[in-house]
């Protein structure tokens, strides 16, 4: 997982990568059209200050998301397509994110938004491997660093990338 903002495109290469893990369930419903329930877990730095003192976030989410595979929607008489599948993701995801800073910790719940690709290849007639870049954007509210602001609180946004590669096993 890497995280986009301006603190971290300041930071070096080496503290850009954190670790993401996902577990899903989901039903097929055509051949063509997926749902699926995911429980995911990320880690990564998202404030490098001077000295090398990292400040970690923590992202715990749940994810509803719909699958359409438009490889196989616009293959579906072709037999040369049968074993690959490619398509877009996207639904709500809901969570809770923790961030350490110097002078305090940030515990905040969010709903927000996750959508990527999801490309698969058939192992066998019950077995997938896939591959899933995708990004999600984690709204929240915390303390305005502004010492001149009125207001005590100002709307952030996080935004995640993360690739996924994974096992499907048709039950």
């Amino acid at each position: 997982q890497v995280q986009n903002s301006a603190l971290m495109r300041r930071a070096s290469a080496a503290d850009r990568p954190g670790f993401h893990a996902t577990f899903g369930v989901g039903r097929r419903f055509t051949d063509f059209f997926d749902l699926k329930l995911s429980a995911a877990y990320s880690k990564n730095t998202w404030q490098v200050y001077y000295g090398g003192q990292r400040m970690p976030a923590q992202y715990y989410a749940l994810r509803l998301e719909g699958v359409l595979d438009v490889l196989r929607l616009a293959m579906r008489k072709s037999e040369t397509l049968n074993r690959f599948g490619c398509g877009v993701l996207a639904g709500p995801e809901m969570g809770v994110m923790f961030k350490k800073d110097l002078g305090y910790s940030l515990k905040k719940h969010y709903v927000g938004l996750s959508a990527g690709i999801h490309a698969d290849y058939h192992l066998g007639e019950r077995l997938r491997v896939f591959l899933e870049p995708r990004f999600a954007l984690v709204p929240y509210t915390a303390q305005n660093d502004d010492s001149t602001s009125y207001n005590c609180d100002r709307n952030y946004y996080d935004s995640l990338f993360n690739l996924n590669l994974g096992l499907e096993i048709a039950l």
